[in-house]
């Protein structure tokens, strides 16, 4: 997640294949759904990227 929130700070992701590329992950629709999924769930992280406490 580190990586894409990195990558971000260069520039918006036109799209997920651009995601892809530019952070060389597989299927990067589902590592962001598992992460909403996670915040959603109640786990305690350090850091909350896309769901308010």
């Amino acid at each position: 997640m580190q990586a894409i929130v990195d990558e971000r700070r260069r520039g918006p992701f036109a799209s997920f294949a651009d995601l892809e590329s530019r952070v060389h992950v597989k299927n990067p629709e589902k590592l962001l759904v598992g992460r909403i999924e996670q915040e959603l769930s109640g786990v305690e992280d350090k850091y909350r990227l896309f769901v308010a406490p």
